[in-house]
């Protein structure tokens, strides 16, 4: 999977959970683990929706909740 964020510009490769890792060690003003990046994003974006039991299952959630509301988009 390979996404572009909205308005920055930048593209995130690989698995959804590559992709919070690599956002969340971008976020330079969170330097949270990739779990805490996700809480604190959902928290301050209540578009953002995290479900399920696993990382790998939250960063899926939160990866297609950034492309729903606009936020991320798929890159080809």
């Amino acid at each position: 999977m390979k996404i572009r964020m909205i308005p920055e510009n930048k593209v995130y490769a690989g698995t959804p959970a590559d992709i919070v890792r690599k956002l969340a060690t971008d976020a330079i003003f969170l330097n949270q683990t990739p779990e805490k990046y996700l809480e604190g994003v959902s928290r301050r974006m209540p578009g953002i929706k995290i479900n399920g039991n696993t990382f790998d299952e939250r960063c899926e959630s939160f990866v297609n909740s950034l492309l729903q509301i606009g936020d991320a988009e798929i890159v080809k």
